[in-house]
């Protein structure tokens, strides 16, 4: 990469290299709440380098709201906000735009028979840009969220066509506007949980699939898909850093043996079985959610162990090789807690891991979130979970086609975000370094990045600087000063987040886009 700064891996100044695998980093476990009914969906980290927390809570023991929160690298809850629900709405996934603000989708309650899409656009405050219904006469969900370009917001989902539910895609403009749209045709139950996740390079790959891996385009048109399932259902889908694709499902699920949980890997072409491996606890289903390659090329999957005697789970982390091998699993409920799950995973700039999901029993449920290192450790309730290695076999599926139709405005809500105050559990927290104070004015900008991006601040001294990627690698380190340009000419589009430590040892991390 060429640019104004000096390409190094190893950082100066008597400092500790920043890189994914060591750079000091917190770590903690956050519950809070606002009712008994509370369950966080997702987390990411913001340019600020706060975690943004989104899902909802019961109201009088009726109705649902949504609910995003924001929440500091050291744990400390800084601000709630949700809207007062005429029935019942939810936040199921948040990305942050290209403009700063987030983009959210979730669902709203008609009635028993109807469920909507429900799609919000906030600003950096979060206040309101747009907040809409979509849908058809049915049960209709918005389960992912991202930008692909600026001011192009897509969802991922469920829309009720043609009599059943089909895995959708849609992308809106900058007003929330349709573009695009696309859909499938499935071979299995109709579901409510078909979502999707960005891999760049116009690839959105759709899960909870009982074909395991299809690949459609920004526009839901199908790119490619292996035709074998490995499992009864995918539930996250990635792109290895070898061009490999990833796929976690569950499979032999239900009692009184339990459900497994499926690792399998397909070659750059999804012809080919590459290898994997099924995991399973006797009596307990092992429900994978979310896999991630670390800057070691090993995966994290992100999960919970659900028993069936006490109807509770067990929110647990495996850690594989790069042939699926087990070289370990964690839990982290909290010693005190009856039950805790997981429901989200995604890196942060210190090559870290932000979790998201619930604690506590299903009649008392409270939002937890959960700050793990780049190893996938946290100092406390961090205990092995023993797992049993199992081989696995691909079973014939037949091939999804494409669906014509059409997602339609259904209304546009005006009710306003107000601040709501909920009780704060900080259960454990680790402080590794000292956070930058907010008011420092270390910027980046342009924070979509066409060809490169500049550094500003009003100290004039140089800072160690790393470069990550968004599956936690660095690509680049240096070290960077007010004025520095950095290019990204020859990165893929996508995100990529930046971490600089200053002399005194403070950090500073931001977020940027690359665009295609």
């Amino acid at each position: 990469m060429k640019n104004t700064c000096l390409l190094i891996l190893t950082l100066l100044m008597g400092l500790m290299p920043i890189d994914s695998a060591s750079a000091q980093q917190n770590t903690f476990q956050l519950e809070f709440y606002l009712s008994a009914g509370d369950d966080a969906r997702d987390a990411i980290q913001n340019t600020q380098g706060n975690y943004v927390v989104v899902g909802s809570t019961l109201v009088g023991g009726a109705n649902y709201d949504p609910v995003i929160s924001i929440v500091s690298p050291t744990g400390v809850l800084l601000q709630s906000k949700s809207f007062a629900s005429t029935t019942s709405d939810f936040f199921y996934s948040i990305c942050q735009t290209s403009d700063g603000g987030y983009f959210l989708t979730g669902g709203s309650f008609v009635n028993s028979n109807n469920y909507d899409c429900l799609v919000v656009k906030l600003d950096s405050a979060l206040n309101t840009v747009f907040h809409k219904v979509y849908g058809t006469a049915g049960n209709d969900y918005g389960n992912s969220a991202f930008e692909v370009s600026p001011g192009r917001y897509t969802v991922t989902g469920t829309i009720a066509l043609g009599g059943s539910a089909k895995p959708s895609v849609f992308t809106l403009d900058e007003l929330g506007a349709v573009v695009s749209g696309g859909y499938l045709v499935t071979n299995q139950f109709a579901s409510p949980n078909y979502k999707g996740r960005y891999l760049g390079n116009n690839e959105i790959a759709i899960s909870n699939l009982t074909n395991a891996i299809t690949i459609v385009d920004t526009n839901g048109v199908i790119v490619k898909h292996y035709p074998n399932s490995i499992g009864i259902y995918s539930t996250d889908i990635a792109k290895a850093q070898s061009g490999e694709y990833v796929c976690v499902s569950v499979a032999n699920y239900g009692a009184p043996t339990g459900s497994t949980l499926s690792f399998a890997i397909i070659d750059s072409t999804l012809t080919n079985y590459v290898g994997g491996n099924s995991f399973k606890v006797s009596g307990k289903d092992v429900l994978p959610v979310k896999v991630i390659q670390d800057a070691n090329n090993d995966f994290l999957v992100a999960g919970n162990a659900y028993d069936f005697n006490s109807g509770n789970y067990i929110p647990i982390l495996l850690k594989l090789n790069n042939v699926g091998s087990l070289i370990w699993c964690h839990s982290f409920k909290p010693n005190s807690a009856i039950s805790a799950k997981f429901n989200s995973m995604t890196n942060t700039s210190d090559g870290g891991y932000i979790l998201s999901g619930n604690i506590g029993p299903w009649n008392n449920q409270h939002f937890f979130v959960v700050k793990l290192d780049s190893a996938g450790n946290s100092v406390c309730n961090s205990v092995n979970y023993a797992l049993t290695t199992q081989s696995q076999s691909a079973q014939s599926q037949t091939t999804h086609s494409q669906y014509t139709g059409a997602v339609g405005l259904l209304s546009t809500i005006t009710t306003p975000f107000g601040t709501v105050t909920p009780t704060v559990n900080l259960i454990c927290l680790s402080t590794a370094v000292e956070e930058l104070n907010q008011q420092s004015e270390i910027v980046i900008y342009p924070t979509v990045v066409q060809d490169a991006f500049t550094i500003s601040c009003i100290s004039n001294e140089m800072m160690e600087l790393a470069i990550f990627n968004a599956q936690g690698q660095v690509i680049h380190a240096c070290q960077a000063k007010n004025g520095t340009k950095i290019s990204l000419a020859d990165q893929e589009a996508g995100y990529y987040f930046i971490r600089g430590i200053q002399k005194d040892g403070s950090v500073f991390s931001a977020k940027l886009l690359k665009a295609e």
